[in-house]
């Protein structure tokens, strides 16, 4: 109702479109990139680069972690400090990030340094500053990251959701495997990427204002190493159903406890599919007025934040249902060790719920609302446009996926949402709690019980 409330002098009728497909072009280059571009009213130009590959290859868990840190170290010509103090004298800003299969880089920069911007490219992509110096730090920097980085339930979580594939190792594993990483197995790793890769270059640009600028594009883009050529990826078939539920734990000295509640499910790259499941979380956890929100949270009092999310990786659909609740406070003395069923006993009949009794048109539509806005207001800057071309394109529905998730919105009912939810709540859930000691103890009992 509030959510109703806070739509009722918007109408989105005047606007169907997260992104004007009229200022969007879409090209083949000579060097086999897809060039996607996208007419800006700023000065301001956003450059994606990513190359990535389906070909499958051995990789050492923590390689990618130490690419991503080289890649912004300078090339063998400049060092970090040297490039970076050159940039910033032109403003332009760089960042590069890598995983298994690819390898990403943001630039923003303006319309006149547009050439400089891609000729620094050029100069990192086709010459890594791979010392073995650089590679020592790199190393260093990452283990700090990782032994600094707070616990979270999801830590065990994905390691046993995504055991055997790149996101699913802890991070005891990445630090062991650390210790035995060289920089070969970083130059292998480069090497597979852009050897077997495919490009996307996505720009946002004031190309309509000022049309020279079309031409300083497609110059830059020209410079650049040429890669495989483009088809659209097949979806990886990763996912391997959960047979057995399973509790995990660990322990931290914080008041609060973080419980999670998950389901992983296969998922396809449908897009009635996609809506659906998104619908379906911001009715249960997805938003300040969903079920969970009021009333674990404002009913039962139970925490102040609780949420659901939905995320894919692959074949792989994730929905998590998750809580902070105080149960230890050493400081005051304050326990309530009961919180962790009470959270737990509350998912599971929100689950019950939305699997047995179908959400009210009312519901579904302040979803629906909700959603919309979301896609609007993601799309709203030219950055962000770039962004959603460039993921887009290498999917079934190209480029005009975004704008097709508003329309297919519209078209979800009730129904739809109680079959995703029967779906999804079918399959067998894990848990993975972080909490004290003396909370897991006094749990030991209940949780050995959701296994059964």
């Amino acid at each position: 109702e509030s959510i109703e409330n806070n739509y009722k002098n918007i109408s989105f009728t005047g606007k169907k479109e997260a992104i004007n497909m009229s200022a969007v072009k879409e090209y083949n280059t000579q060097n086999n990139y897809r060039l996607i571009t996208t007419d800006s009213k700023t000065d301001n130009v956003n450059i994606l680069l990513k190359i990535f590959t389906d070909n499958e290859f051995d990789a050492k868990p923590s390689a990618k972690f130490v690419l991503s840190e080289l890649l912004n170290r300078g090339s063998v010509f400049q060092k970090q400090e040297e490039m970076d103090s050159n940039l910033a004298q032109i403003g332009i800003e760089k960042n590069f990030g890598a995983k298994n299969q690819t390898v990403t880089c943001v630039i923003e920069c303006d319309t006149e340094t547009i050439p400089q911007a891609f000729a620094n490219l050029k100069e990192v992509m086709d010459n890594p500053r791979f010392t073995e110096e650089e590679f020592q730090k790199a190393k260093e920097l990452i283990k700090d990251l990782i032994k600094t980085e707070e616990k979270s339930a999801f830590d065990k979580l994905e390691s046993e959701l995504f055991k055997g594939l790149p996101n699913g190792y802890s991070k005891e594993e990445i630090l062991k495997d650390l210790d035995t990483l060289k920089l070969d197995d970083i130059k292998k790793l480069y090497s597979n990427i852009l050897s077997n890769g495919k490009g996307i270059i996505s720009i946002s640009a004031p190309i309509d204002r000022k049309p020279e600028i079309k031409n300083t594009i497609f110059n830059g883009t020209s410079i650049l190493s040429p890669v495989k050529e483009f088809n659209v990826s097949d979806i990886k078939q990763d996912f391997k159903k959960v047979e057995q539920t399973k509790v995990l734990s660990d322990t931290y000295n914080k008041n609060q406890a973080e419980i999670i509640e998950a389901f992983k499910f296969k998922i396809n790259d449908n897009i009635k599919d996609h809506v659906t499941v998104k619908l379906l979380n911001i009715i249960l956890g997805g938003n300040p007025s969903s079920r969970l929100f009021m009333d674990l949270r404002e009913k039962e009092k139970l925490a102040y934040q609780v949420k659901s999310s939905y995320s894919k990786h692959n074949d792989i659909g994730l929905f998590t249902l998750q809580i902070g609740t105080t149960t230890d406070n050493k400081q005051t003395g304050e326990k309530h060790f009961e919180n962790v069923q009470k959270s737990i006993e509350g998912f599971n009949r929100h689950i019950e719920k939305i699997k047995t009794e179908k959400v009210s048109q009312e519901e579904l539509k302040s979803a629906k609302l909700y959603l919309k806005n979301l896609i609007l207001n993601d799309n709203q800057s030219p950055a962000y446009k770039a962004l959603s071309l460039a993921n887009d394109v290498n999917t079934p529905y190209s480029i005009y996926r975004t704008n097709m998730l508003l329309d297919e919105i519209d078209k979800i009912t009730a129904d739809d949402i109680y079959n995703a939810a029967n779906y999804i709540f079918n399959q067998k859930p894990t848990y993975s709690i972080l909490a004290t000691q003396d909370t897991i103890n006094a749990n030991e009992n209940y949780l050995k019980t959701l296994e059964n």
